[in-house]
């Protein structure tokens, strides 16, 4: 009986030495597991960060395009507006036409562009 006795002490004792391992495991694994989770809360606070100021970047971007464009309008208004004192104040689509040349006239150029195209340069040796 006594023997029976110390044999289930043993066991108990076995049990709570290998709960003990289990919770010191856990313990090991759940502090790794926060280490982890810290480090991934701060890559995402700095990612968030560089994200607002890529975007803050693109706003200011945006402005400055909108501003360009804006004046670019008012440089074309301001060159129309030079352009039509300068032609006796016709329209500007009046003389921004152009006369269609004369079939004679294209097919003259076609034939000294293809003449020039195909002419070699003649060498004589020696």
């Amino acid at each position: 009986m006594v023997s029976s006795a110390e044999l289930e002490k043993k066991m108990v004792l076995e049990q709570q030495t290998q709960l003990q391992k289990e919770n010191d495991q856990n313990q090991v694994e759940l502090h790794a597991k926060l280490e982890k989770l810290e480090v991934l809360e701060k890559e995402c606070l700095k990612l968030t960060a560089t994200q607002r100021i890529a975007e803050d970047k693109i706003k200011h971007l945006e402005e400055k395009l909108f501003e360009e464009e804006h004046q670019h309008k008012l440089l074309q208004a301001k060159a129309a507006q030079v352009t039509f004192g300068l032609l006796g104040y016709h329209s500007p689509e009046e003389h921004s036409s152009k006369r269609p040349k004369s079939k004679k006239h294209s097919d003259l150029l076609l034939k000294e562009q293809s003449n020039f195209r195909y002419s070699q340069p003649h060498f004589t040796e020696r």
